[in-house]
């Protein structure tokens, strides 16, 4: 029983499956165009033999391979003589020169157009009988794509081919070449002589321009602007960055590259992620991830899992991926990462947490097809495993000096437990222990031994392989491109791992001059037949090597059915499941099926005034399912679940675009546009408690009806914007935003909402007319802009939910709130970029405050309502921080140059106030333990509170019977929150080779370790061997007397006791640790192999490389990695680690080949 949404306008797709065919079928037919495409638009030269074809056969070839209009009257040349051509390859310029030898006629070439004209009568001859030619390349020696090459004297200009070859054909004399390409400076050569029939070489090498800064960025709205136009922060990627050491997850590939950005990442082979620009400004958790726009579709970067929690759960957390990191990275061609609100306002709602604005690969105008393969294959390994200690086997107390598996004349059974405090390893000494072949004691006493691969032999070498395609191709009105890519992983640990394979299509269609229709598609289809459960949870990797101990060895669980499909063999402790049962048997496969997508159209009404409209679609099919067999811990007589989900967005936006200049010292340009938003989800889970059949995995195979729980929600946003950009002499620039929303969550009398911004951007360099050889560039920038969010929909109103009873529902358990209004936040920003010594030193500096106030929370309330819950607008979080981002040209050389990197960024949250009678705010509870992440006014988001040591007023620990007391309340135990992060990347490149290497960390902040608790307490780190020796541990702090004094602690106990008193997890302070580190994140090696047999065959460009990721972490941090994050749900939470998963390092081989 549902009441679906309030003022939707529209409905999706009745069918997803049809429309994911239809989709497929239009990838098909335009790589069928694509082809079609490449076939008719062969660039700027000529493949034609034939004998006496006429002028007016000639031209209409011309015109057919290269789609330049000839222009020519039958009157020009009907006095003229056939002719023999033989062209093969053969530029335009030269095959026109050669061609009008000995005739009547000349040419000129302007834009695509060749006009036929007649012989020059003033006795000079017009028709070229010479040719120069040359590489056009930049300050690298890589030669530039489309640069222009003007011969001055005659009035011809060319451009050069992908391969930096230019060729113009002239009549003899001494000519001026002018070399112009973008953001380099223009370069004349003089005195260039040209003589009849024979070819004059020049080569042009172009430098950097330092005057000339009009790089192009990608803004919000997909608007291209030059970069120092900008009023606020904005960074531009190379599609490089991600795809130089790919990670499973692209986003992954950012980190340490970028100031301000922080990325929350969960373990396991998907690296699902949150991306955090300037610090989390939502009290709820989950809600501070940064908008994703691809192609200038907004995506959805919602993690697909089971919705179990980390932390002792029957349904562990699962990470099924996200629809953002299913982008393949050999398709990106740039990222730009606008960091603030006055970037992203005109993204309405969504763009309050910042945007990353991704753009995918075009095709491009020239001759043939351009074919690149590109093929990387890698392998991972466990990067660095906590100090287990191999000294001491199974026992549960220090007092217990001997081993027994079950009863034996030596004692009672010692097996059963989960801890490692029992007798001494390798001493020669014998005990009754466990004998796999009968899965009993053993007959005799065997020696007791060590195994100290037995968790280490849980983990294998994790491959993974990607292997991609593209072929683009066009002419001066049509582009186009397709790419094919394969991904499959195999993960570390057994019976796990996916693939995915991803289709990308780029087509654009110049109808007229004025008039352009665009589209770009993206399928993808990924599938797993098993992902790993995350967590603590007794099925997961992680919590089997907690609780596995230094005298087992592995192998004895390799047969993990004491009775097939009936009960799993557990030789040891009953808490965790068999890792290899786990594996096998405890399975979570999942399928996917996705595209995103749009559609563009732009005419050109006037030379000023553009019109755009454009549609967009972001959907797919989420298949997947959770296998436990019988005898599985949480589930001893079976279970099972499958889970569909379905979730479509569509964006559809309009833009009318007027740009102007407004006399001879200012331009503008303004815009007015709508947007309209519809989405919608569906999920429906259906499972079964208690299999009838053993190993039969079906909804319809359960001793109990089968349980279906669905649930739907659909959501609409209206939104109007608009935009005024000024600029004064090219150095003062102005831009204003405005927007207004309207949203289907909200009640009559809030759903619409306004926001506002203004960014002014000067370049005072430009404004001072300042030019010397230390000061090239000096821009200073300010920005001010509001921002509204809204929220899921159904919480101002009563709903029902669906029941597991048929035909019945249930009460909800939150309060809804007719009055929730937008959240809101203000956003300041100010910076500064300076450029020294010609260009060779840069530096971009920003300065922010941002006040989130207004925020949609769901806070506790009396459980006497009815109610667990009540949403409401609550809460001031305040944002401030400093970022740098610096380059330098340390070294440039013939063949050698060194170019180095440094960001860094310091942030700090302050929650400035919550609400009156609100005096905090639980983010996230690990169980009953008291260790939290407590929302609390003065304090920041990511503060962890728990217990600690009690103490005396002179901060020793307060002991009692040998072991130490604790505080009777939680209490405040540090931050998660880095105090700085930064990143340190250099670049050197030797002739044909290349290195990349890549430093970054975080520091000042701490982490609380779930694991480091429970295997202290139960003896299985180092950590826990001091004392052993001895038989006993004295406690250093004071016992509290009864006239209130204090004295030594005097009173001895066992490790066991001491370490567990110590090291329990309700105990936050002793498990709390520094959390920063510092990684070798990135390392890549390349050669480009140059041979003229290989251009021969046709092969323009091919590299072989070596790269690796996470090579070395260097931090204080007792288990696997500081940084990640724990999945709960599919949520993110950082502070507080439940089951850490290890992390991998990364070595990997790639290879490159262009055609």
């Amino acid at each position: 029983m549902y009441k679906i949404s309030t003022r939707i306008l529209g409905k999706p797709p009745g069918c997803i499956n049809k429309l994911l065919l239809i989709m497929k079928l239009w990838i098909l037919l335009m790589i069928i165009a694509i082809t079609e495409v490449s076939a008719t638009g062969l660039a700027q030269t000529v493949t034609l033999k034939q004998h006496n074809i006429t002028f007016d056969q000639f031209f209409k070839e011309i015109r057919k391979q290269t789609g330049y209009n000839v222009l020519w009257t039958l009157k020009k040349i009907e006095n003229t003589k056939t002719i023999d051509v033989d062209f093969n390859n053969t530029p335009l310029a030269t095959a026109m020169s050669q061609s009008l030898i000995g005739q009547s006629l000349s040419y000129v070439i302007e834009d695509k157009t060749i006009i036929i004209k007649d012989l020059d009568r003033s006795g000079q001859q017009n028709v070229a009988t010479g040719k120069i030619t040359g590489i056009i390349s930049d300050e690298n020696g890589q030669p530039l794509a489309g640069a222009s090459v003007k011969i001055i004297e005659a009035k011809k200009v060319a451009m050069t081919d992908q391969n930096g070859i230019y060729s113009i054909a002239v009549a003899p004399g001494v000519y001026t070449l002018e070399v112009s390409y973008i953001s380099y400076a223009t370069q004349k050569v003089s005195n260039v002589k040209v003589t009849a029939d024979k070819s004059q070489l020049i080569n042009v090498k172009l430098q950097p321009d330092p005057k000339d800064l009009k790089e192009v960025m990608v803004t919000a709205l997909g608007i291209k602007r030059e970069e120092k136009s900008l009023g606020y922060s904005a960074q531009k990627l190379d599609g490089s960055t991600v795809s130089d050491a790919p990670a499973s997850n692209w986003l992954n590939a950012l980190e340490g590259k970028v100031a301000g950005l922080n990325i929350q990442k969960a373990d396991g082979p998907m690296g699902s992620s949150d991306i955090i620009l300037r610090g989390d400004k939502s009290l709820q958790l989950g809600n501070s991830g940064a908008l994703i726009v691809i192609d200038g579709v907004p995506i959805s970067n919602q993690i697909s899992g089971n919705g179990g929690g980390a932390y002792s759960s029957a349904e562990p957390s699962l990470d099924f991926g996200t629809a953002v990191s299913d982008l393949s990275p050999d398709d990106i061609a740039s990222i730009t990462v606008l960091k603030g609100a006055g970037a992203t306002a005109l993204y309405g709602s969504r763009g309050a947490n910042g945007a990353i604005i991704v753009t995918t690969k075009s095709g491009g105008a020239r001759k043939g097809l351009g074919i690149t393969i590109n093929s990387n294959t890698s392998i991972d390994q466990v990067n660095n495993f906590p100090d287990y200690q191999y000294e001491y086997g199974q026992g549960a107390g220090s007092d217990v000096t001997y081993y027994s598996y079950g009863t034996s004349e030596d004692g009672g059974s010692t097996s059963g437990t989960s801890s490692g405090w029992g007798p001494k390893l390798n001493t020669g000494v014998k005990y009754f222990q466990y004998d796999p072949i009968t899965k009993t004691q053993s007959k005799e006493r065997l020696p007791w031994v060590a195994y100290p691969d037995n968790r280490k032999g849980l983990f294998r070498t994790g491959l993974t392989t990607n292997n991609a395609i593209s072929i683009e191709g066009g002419n001066s009105t049509t582009t186009a491109r397709v790419s094919v890519n394969n991904t499959f992983n195999r993960y570390i640990l057994e019976n796990t791992s996916y693939q995915r394979t991803n289709v990308n299509f780029s087509l654009t269609q110049k109808i007229s001059p004025k008039m352009q229709i665009s589209t770009k598609i993206n399928y993808y289809n990924k599938s797993s037949d098993n992902l790993p459960s995350t967590g603590y949870s007794n099925q997961t990797a992680s919590y089997f090597l907690m609780f596995t101990n230094a005298n087992v060895d592995l192998n004895w669980f390799r047969d993990y059915w004491a009775s097939e499909d009936d009960k799993q063999n557990r030789p040891f402790s009953s808490v965790p499941d068999n890792p290899y049962f786990a594996l096998y048997e405890e399975l979570n496969p999942m399928k996917r099926n996705g595209v995103f997508g749009n559609i563009n159209f732009n005419y050109n009404i006037t030379k000023d005034l553009t019109f755009t409209a454009k549609t967009a679609i972001d959907m797919y099919d989420d298949i997947s399912s959770n296998r436990q067999p019988m005898s599985a811990h949480h589930y001893t007589n079976g279970f099972y679940k499958e889970q569909n989900i379905i979730r479509y967005e569509q964006n559809s936006d309009f833009l009318l675009n007027y740009k102007r200049k407004l006399g001879k010292d200012f331009s503008m340009s303004a815009a007015i546009g709508g947007n309209r938003m519809h989405s919608m989800y569906n999920r429906t889970i259906g499972s079964i408690n208690k299999l009838l059949i053993p190993g039969v995995y079906t909804l319809t195979n359960g001793i109990d009806r089968p349980v279906l729980v669905g649930y739907k929600e659909e959501k609409a946003i209206n939104s109007a914007y608009g935009f005024v950009n000024l600029s004064y002499r090219d150095y003062l620039f102005l831009e204003v935003t405005a927007r207004n929303d309207w949203s289907s969550v909200f009640s009559g009398a809030y759903n619409s909402y306004f926001y506002p911004s203004a960014n002014l951007g000067l370049v005072v360099s430009d404004m001072l007319k300042l030019s010397s050889n230390t000061l090239s560039y000096l821009k200073t920038r300010f920005s001010y802009a509001e921002v509204g969010n809204d929220t899921r929909p159904y919480r101002i109103e009563k709903y029902y939910a669906s029941s597991n009873f048929p035909s019945s529902v249930t009460n909800p358990t939150t309060l809804n709130n007719s009055n929730l209004k937008p959240e809101r936040t203000k956003s300041y920003e100010a910076g500064l970029e300076a450029r020294f010594f010609k260009n060779k030193i840069g530096i971009d500096f920003s300065a922010y405050l941002t006040n989130t106030y207004d925020q949609i929370l769901s806070v506790p309330v009396e459980r006497a309502s009815g109610y667990y819950n009540y949403v409401m607008n609550a809460g001031l979080v305040r944002n401030m921080g400093l970022e740098l981002q610096a380059w330098a040209k340390v070294l440039t050389r013939k063949d050698f140059s060194w170019r180095t990197t440094i960001n860094g960024a310091i942030n700090r949250g302050k929650i400035v106030y919550l609400k009156d009678g609100i005096e905090n705010l639980e983010l996230y509870a690990m169980g009953s333990s008291g260790v939290s992440l407590m929302a609390i006014p003065g304090g920041s988001i990511g503060d962890i509170y728990g217990r600690g040591y009690l103490r005396n007023p002179n901060g020793d620990i307060v002991y009692s019977n040998g072991v130490p007391q604790l505080t009777p309340d939680i209490v405040y135990q540090g931050s998660a929150v880095p105090k700085f992060k930064g990143g340190i990347g250099n670049e050197f490149t030797y002739k044909r080779f290349r290195l990349n290497v890549l430093f970054d960390g975080e520091f000042g902040h701490k982490k609380y370790s779930l694991s480091n608790s429970v295997m202290t307490t139960s003896g299985k780190l180092k950590s826990t061997i001091p004392g052993r020796e001895q038989g006993g541990i004295l406690g250093t702090g004071v016992i509290l007397n009864d006239d209130g004094s204090y004295r030594p602690n005097d009173v001895v106990v066992s490790p066991s006791v001491y370490y567990n008193a110590h090291f329990d997890r309700v105990n936050a302070e002793a498990n709390i640790f520094d959390a920063s580190y510092i990684k070798l994140r990135e390392a890549r090696l390349d050669y480009t192999i140059k041979s003229k047999y290989l251009e021969k065959m046709g092969i323009r460009n091919t590299s072989a490389g070596v790269f690796g990721r996470n090579l070395f972490v260097w931090s204080a941090w007792p288990i696997f990695d500081p940084q990640s994050s724990t999945l709960n749900g599919g949520v993110m939470v950082q502070g507080i680690e439940v089951g850490q998963f290890p992390t991998t390092r990364t070595f990997g081989f790639n290879f490159k080949l262009s055609f």
